[in-house]
C-alpha cells in the first residue's frame, strides 16, 4: 500500500490487526510526501512497480488521476455492499464520471470549535441551528477576558481554508462550481458571495469578534491560540481533541456548535480513502482489505479510539462514541455536503483568499470584494478548463 502518512498505532492496530489480520494478510506499507503524492504514485506505476492499494483523501483522486495514476472502477465489487448501512456521502465523494473509484473508511466535519467554559461565563447557549449574525453576536459576547471570540484561516496558502469557506458559501444554497471537468463554471451569483463575504467583514468591523490580523492567519494561528485559550472558537473538525491534550483546561472543556448558515445548514465533508491500483496485481485481494476496513468490526474500533478523533462512515458505528465532543461531529454529518472535484487550491488562493482578506484587512465593501472574487475565479477555472 502507498501512502502519504503513517500514525503507527493506527496502522498496527487497525489495519494490520484488525482489517489485514481477519483476511490472513500482512500489510506492507510504502510512505510518500503529501505534496508530491500523485507524481511519485505515477512514477511507481510507471516503474512496474505499482502498489495494490493507495491510501489518500477523496478529494486527492481527481489530482491521481490527472497524473496517469490508474485507479480500477469499483463498482463490480461495491453492487453487493450494503449501501444504506454507509453515509451516503462516502459514496458521492469517490463517484468520478459515473464510476466509483475509491471508498472511504474514516471520515470527518467541521462545526464551531467553542471554550465551552467561556461560553457558560458569558452565559450564552447554543442552538441546534443559527443563521451569520446570530452567530455574530455569540462570538461578540466571546470576546472578553483577554479572549478573541472568532478566528478563522484566511492567509494565501493555507490548506484548510477551503473546509471553512465552503461550507458558508453552500449555505447559500449555491454550489462553489456548476459543470463537469473541462467546463467548470462558477456555481454562484454575485448576490450569493457577497452574504460570504459579508459575514466575513461583519467579523472584523460589525462584531467586532475578530482582530483584522485574521486575513494573515493560517492554521498554526488558529489550532494554537485555540489551544492556549487565547482563541474561544473557530471553524474546526475533531482533530482539535488530540491537539488540546497538552492544555488540560482546553481539553476539559471542548463545545461543538454547527457552523452558522445563510438558509441552508451545512458543513465540509472529507474523508480518508482506499483506492485500488488498476495494474496491481492482488485487486481481489485489495478489495477484501477494503471490505474489511469498512466492517462492523472494524468500523467499531475507528469510531472508538477518541485519540485519532475520527468517525466511521459506517453509520450505526458512530452511534457508539462515548466522548460527547467527537459524538457531536457524528450528529453534524447528515448534513455534510462533498466538495465539488475542482481544483480548489488556486482558486482558494488566487480568488477567495484575496477577498476575505480585502474584507479582513481593509474595509473594502462585501459587495466588490464578490464581484473582484467573480472574476478571479474566472480566469482561475479557465485555465483549469484548458489543462483538461
Amino acid at each position: 500500500m502507498l501512502a502519504s502518512w503513517v500514525d503507527q498505532g493506527f496502522i498496527t492496530d487497525v489495519m494490520q490487526n484488525s482489517a489485514a489480520a481477519s483476511i490472513g494478510a500482512t500489510l506492507k506499507i510504502v510512505t510518500v510526501d503529501d505534496g508530491t503524492y500523485p507524481a511519485q504514485a505515477s512514477a511507481a506505476q510507471k516503474a512496474g512497480q505499482a502498489p495494490d492499494l493507495i491510501f489518500w483523501t477523496a478529494q486527492g483522486a481527481t489530482a491521481l488521476l490527472a497524473s496517469g495514476v490508474n485507479l480500477a472502477p469499483l463498482d463490480q465489487y461495491v453492487a453487493s455492499e450494503d449501501k444504506a448501512a454507509f453515509y451516503e456521502q462516502d459514496y458521492q465523494a469517490n463517484t468520478i464520471d459515473g464510476k466509483i473509484m475509491g471508498l472511504g473508511f474514516r471520515c470527518n466535519c467541521r462545526g464551531i470549535v467553542y471554550h465551552g467554559d467561556y461560553a457558560k461565563a458569558a452565559g450564552l447557549t447554543v442552538p441546534t441551528t443559527w443563521s451569520f449574525d446570530e452567530f455574530g453576536q455569540f462570538a461578540k459576547a466571546l470576546n472578553v477576558d483577554d479572549h478573541i471570540g472568532f478566528g478563522f484561516e484566511a492567509k494565501t496558502g493555507d490548506g484548510r481554508s477551503s473546509s471553512n469557506f465552503l461550507p458558508l458559501i453552500w449555505s447559500t444554497g449555491a454550489s462553489l462550481v456548476k459543470g463537469a471537468p473541462g467546463s467548470w463554471e462558477v456555481g454562484f451569483t454575485q448576490d450569493q458571495m457577497a452574504q460570504v463575504m459579508q459575514f466575513y467583514y461583519d467579523s472584523v468591523h460589525t462584531w467586532q469578534s475578530t482582530p483584522a490580523e485574521v486575513g494573515t492567519w493560517g492554521y498554526e494561528q488558529t489550532d494554537g491560540n485555540f489551544a492556549k485559550g487565547l482563541l474561544a472558537s473557530y471553524s474546526a473538525g475533531p482533530f482539535v481533541y488530540p491537539q488540546s491534550k497538552s492544555y488540560p483546561q482546553t481539553l476539559e472543556n471542548l463545545a461543538l456548535a454547527p457552523l452558522p448558515n445563510a438558509g441552508t445548514p451545512a458543513t465540509f465533508w472529507e474523508e480518508h480513502t482506499l483506492f485500488i491500483q488498476g495494474e496491481g496485481k492482488q485487486q481481489d485481494l485489495a478489495w477484501k482489505f477494503i471490505e474489511a476496513m469498512r466492517s462492523e468490526e472494524t468500523q467499531e474500533l475507528i469510531a472508538n479510539r477518541t485519540g485519532d478523533a475520527q468517525l466511521a462512515v459506517r453509520k450505526a458505528s458512530n452511534s457508539s462514541i462515548t466522548d460527547p465532543f467527537i459524538k457531536g461531529f457524528g450528529d453534524l454529518l447528515p448534513t455534510a455536503v462533498v466538495p465539488e472535484p475542482v481544483a480548489i487550491a488556486p482558486i482558494m488562493n488566487n480568488a477567495v483568499l484575496p477577498a476575505i482578506q480585502a474584507v479582513t484587512l481593509s474595509d473594502t465593501p462585501p459587495a466588490d470584494a464578490a464581484a473582484a472574487l467573480i472574476t478571479a475565479m474566472q480566469g482561475e477555472l479557465q485555465t483549469i478548463n484548458s489543462a483538461g
